[in-house]
């Protein structure tokens, strides 16, 4: 499975009603491989002044953030420690910590600043109560890429690297400590929240691949979800398991759940004692608790082996072949004949039967979180044997929690909210399983005011891995193959004068048609007779294998697409008009355009897939984005708002390279524009619309411009409306930072959830029976260029502009839109129009 649930996350995570706009803490997760068979979930954190960057093991179910200060570099002046035999000291540890209660500093390896009168963990040598200023990243940062010290010092133990009780041990390699989110209620987790003023929640989405990140979000998950929100009580476990040694004689800090039964296929799973399923009140043995530092599903035998051959069973009747298991894994299976989803492989679902409200409710696990893919021909369940004496009878692991939002509300009240996103796009109906190709995205920083989005594609035999600028306006797909190292024994050009090659260049095409491979650079393989672009000497149309990632791959598995697809082979030292455009580091384009031969048109028929296309844009570098050939989850369509794609009879990007063809670009039709409802009126509105002469005006949708383009005329009246509303909020404009044209004070701004408090701008747009708005917050309207100023993210594109408006990257970002070729529409989430805040 992909990061498509992360991003839906991040899509609606800024479209919350204002009053439901409270900020969250974020802490970015990223999926670690140790081996085909085991893996773990980390994040990083920054503490201390100076700030130190310590790598930290996910742990839910512990309630201090722990990390050893011998061996990180950690020396900050603002370091405090927790007194012994203080209230402060009891709180945490309770009344039955083991005697001593204060440091031994003696022992090997002492941190700066240690004290022997530190509030002692354990037997007084293991490490101490801690506090220091954290470095932290909040949804109400005035730019993605700036972090905030916490308003007061924050607790944390620092350990000793060398004692070897049971804590340290579970640390993988690399990580230095963990991030404890239990729930005890001077946690971690109490502890933020009191110092932000959040609810005292938390949510989080663990990503199941290595190239996507996640996210922990303290403060909770974002309102306008909860109809999305399956409840489930939290069990209190009257002893604690994983902090025995730590913090004894305590209530367990993880986060246990009321497991009624088990179904396999919708058949209860019979053959175990179901005691097992609930907690003994006197030793604490029993009931099923939430880890993310557990890689799977562990089981107590006799419930694993009921699971297993019940699965195994139901398995045959869909004519999937049991094959050797593969260590730790019991039940392994040939992927031979196994049908792919969006949900993973279609393999028998799992419900665990939960206690709710008033009637129980169903967590089903579908392939995507209970099949492990160890290699291309062999997947296993990924449900662990955890012996006839484990202290939990199920503990259900990370692969489980992959791709899930989960929204743990530990103290203000009692439940546990479950918003499975991996099973939204697919439990409503099994109808809409197909599956979908996934590129990628990453946000790249050019300098403070600039940037651009990227994605990298695998092409070729051998493949070879190549960075590209993402284009949702090109037709093609091209990069440069002289300077890229691609040399591929499975290339082949597309013969000039060929209809294959008329079908893409059109009949008016520049003359001559076929390449000039002695010209400049050829590359290996170029072909005198290679169907040309434009003047013959600046690229050919080629055919190739992608290695390309699905949803219904293996998380970590791509595969070779099922014929060559088009491309174009570029002259790395052309100079035209197009190559110009590439930032330093890409060496082509992923081109998304609506042409009906585009990429999107020939991957969607070569892997049967519907003719559209998704994709949700990162707001900052740390997390990662993808496009999704064969459009949006089919159960988010009652939150896609649509409006008509238009069609520009003149192509305005590929006069030179593809001249006298209609637009690849994506065109929208605005009618209005409003600052805080107030309609802007001056300026020409025909503007606004397409000159069906040469192809001038109108409004289009661009990846690779940053920021919002205008005409000079649009500019100079939005800018004088919004500096006016933004006037009558108190917020004070200040000297313009270049390419922008408005700044602002960020003193006196509220923040929200959805960036900046400032008027918002709404475009008002065809529907298809009355006008629909897209409405634009502060959190893609401003820039922050630095902690103290904030600009209008649009730019003055002069009295001359091809197009009128280009709505930019940073308009785009964190949205969830999708291109429906067939169609002719744009969906955009209801979460842009942010309901119920006007």
């Amino acid at each position: 499975m992909t990061s498509i649930f992360f991003f839906l996350l991040s899509v609606l995570f800024f479209i919350i009603s204002s009053s439901d706009s409270e900020a969250a803490i974020v802490f970015p997760l990223t999926k670690n491989i140790i081996n085909s068979t085991s893996h773990y979930y980390s994040t990083k954190i920054q503490v201390g002044t100076p700030s130190t960057t310590i790598n930290l093991f996910l742990e839910i179910g512990v309630q201090l953030t722990s990390f050893t200060c011998d061996d990180t570099g950690y020396d900050s002046s603002t370091y405090r420690f927790i007194n012994c035999n203080t209230k402060k000291c009891g709180r945490f540890l309770g009344p039955n910590q083991l005697s001593g209660g204060c440091l031994q500093c003696a022992s090997p390896k002492p941190w700066p600043h240690c004290s022997n009168q530190t509030c002692a963990l354990a037997f007084g040598d293991t490490g101490g109560l801690s506090e220091d200023f954290f470095k932290l990243k909040t949804t109400s940062s005035s730019s993605s890429n700036l972090l905030q010290n916490s308003p007061r010092r924050l607790p944390f133990a620092c350990l000793n690297s060398d004692f070897t009780i049971g804590f340290m041990n579970r640390l993988p390699l690399g990580t230095k400590g963990s991030l404890g989110l239990g729930k005890n209620p001077f946690s971690f987790v109490a502890e933020l929240s009191s110092a932000f003023n959040l609810p005292k929640k938390y949510a989080f989405c663990i990503p199941s691949n290595t190239k996507s990140t996640g996210n922990v979000f303290i403060g909770g998950a974002p309102h306008n979800l909860s109809a999305n929100l399956l409840r489930t009580p939290l069990v209190i476990n009257p002893i604690s398991s994983v902090n025995e040694l730590v913090l004894p004689d305590t209530t367990s800090e993880e986060y246990f759940i009321g497991v009624k039964s088990i179904k396999i296929d919708n058949k209860r799973v019979v053959n175990f004692d179901t005691s097992l399923l609930s907690i003994n009140a006197t030793d604490g043995v029993g009931g099923t608790t939430l880890s993310s530092s557990v890689p799977y599903a562990v089981l107590h035998s006799s419930i694993y082996k009921a699971v297993v051959s019940d699965f195994v069973k139901r398995a045959a009747t869909r004519n999937i072949t049991r094959v050797a298991a593969v260590k730790p894994f019991g039940a392994c299976f040939s992927t031979k004949g196994v049908h792919w989803t969006r949900a993973g492989p279609r393999v028998p679902t799992i419900d665990l039967e939960l206690e709710g409200k008033n009637k129980s409710v169903n967590w089903r696990i579908h392939g995507a979180n209970s099949m492990v893919g160890v290699n291309e021909n062999v997947m296993c369940l990924g449900f662990v044997d955890g012996g006839f004496e484990p202290r939990t009878s199920i503990v259900i692991g990370g692969i489980q929690l992959e791709d899930n939002l989960l929204d743990n509300m530990a103290y203000s009240s009692s439940y546990f909210l479950i918003t499975i996103l991996s099973t939204l796009l697919f439990i409503i109906s099994s109808s809409h399983s197909e599956a979908a190709i996934v590129f990628p995205l990453t946000k790249n920083i050019i300098n403070s005011t600039s940037h651009y989005y990227s994605t990298k594609i695998q092409v070729g035999t051998p493949s070879t891995t190549i960075n590209l600028l993402l284009e949702i306006g090109v037709q093609l797909t091209s990069f440069t193959c002289d300077d890229t190292g691609y040399d591929s024994s499975t290339y082949r050009f597309v013969n000039c004068n060929t209809k294959k090659c008329g079908r893409f260049l059109g009949p008016n095409q520049s003359s001559g048609g076929c390449l000039q491979c002695d010209f400049l650079k050829p590359w290996p393989h170029c072909s005198n007779q290679t169907c040309a672009l434009s003047f013959g000497v600046i690229g050919g149309l080629s055919e190739d294998f992608f290695k390309l990632k699905t949803t219904s791959s293996s998380s970590n598995l791509l595969q070779n697409s099922p014929r060559r697809l088009p491309f174009v082979c570029l002259t790395s030292d052309f100079t035209n008009v197009y190559m110009n455009r590439l930032p330093l580091g890409t060496k082509g384009s992923l081109g998304l355009g609506k042409n009906p031969f585009s990429l999107v048109a020939e991957l969607s028929s070569a892997f049967n897939l519907p003719k559209k296309y998704a994709f949700c844009i990162p707001s900052n570098t740390e997390s990662t984005g993808n496009v999704f050939i064969g459009g949006a989850p089919h159960n988010l369509s009652a939150n896609l708002v649509r409006t008509p794609l238009l069609i520009n009879p003149i192509s305005s990007f590929y006069e030179i390279v593809l001249p006298y063809t209609t637009s690849e670009e994506y065109f929208i039709g605005v009618k209005s524009i409003k600052i805080d409802n107030k309609r802007v009126v001056n300026f020409d509105t025909s503007l606004l619309s397409i000159n069906a002469t040469d192809g001038v005006g109108g409004t289009t949708l661009s990846s690779s411009v940053p920021y919002a383009v205008l005409h000079s005329s649009i500019y100079k009246a939005v800018v004088s409306d919004f500096v006016d509303m933004a006037a009558t909020r108190n917020i004070t404009r200040v000297a313009a930072v270049k390419p922008f044209g408005a700044c602002f004070s960020t003193k006196g701004v509220r923040w929200t959830r959805a960036g900046p408090g400032v008027p918002t701008i709404d475009l008002e747009l065809e529907g298809k029976n009355k006008s629909v708005n897209w409405r634009i917050h502060g959190a893609n309207s401003m820039v922050g260029v630095n902690k103290n100023v904030i600009c209008l993210g649009f730019v003055d594109g002069g009295l001359e502009p091809r197009t009128s408006i280009v709505i930019g990257g940073i308009q785009l970002e964190d949205n969830l839109l999708e291109f429906d070729l067939t169609t002719s529409t744009l969906g955009f989430t209801s979460s842009l129009l942010v309901k119920d805040t006007s």
